[in-house]
């Protein structure tokens, strides 16, 4: 049977009623809801307070460097902060790295796709430049 909140219209699964979005759309809370700061809100656990600091004040440091052109010291800035993120999400980062190579192969193919295009602009370019040259007397 379904609360009186919930749609007629989407399915309603009433196994997986638990706190929060219901199946059908609809929100399905407790009536003891609280709030509990502590709650995961995303999966996983919370990151400690020095690592989160390290992570923004890394990005934020990463971000001076670059705009002043201190690239090598950007990117140094940059490895620390993503280095303190994988060693907190190990599992979404082994993720990213099996990935990596798909990611590189699909944007080396832009690339030559990229280059091809504007080698064959470029010819014709030239050629249209050469004609009128020719059509002036040049």
């Amino acid at each position: 049977m379904r609360p009186a909140n919930h749609s007629a219209n989407r399915p309603c699964f009433p196994e997986k009623h638990h706190a929060g979005m219901c199946p059908c759309g609809t929100w399905n809370l407790p009536a003891t809801a609280e709030y509990n700061r502590n709650e995961k809100f995303f999966s996983g656990d919370q990151m400690d307070s020095w690592k989160k600091a390290a992570v923004v004040g890394s990005i934020g440091a990463a971000a001076i460097f670059f705009m002043k052109k201190r690239y090598p010291a950007g990117v140094l800035a940059t490895g620390l902060g993503l280095a303190v993120l994988a060693s907190e999400y190990p599992d979404k980062f082994e993720k990213v790295r099996r990935a990596l190579p798909e990611y590189f192969d699909r944007g080396m193919r832009v690339m030559e796709m990229a280059g091809r295009a504007g080698r064959r602009i470029t010819e014709a370019a030239g050629q249209r430049a050469a004609e009128a040259w020719e059509e002036i007397g040049g």
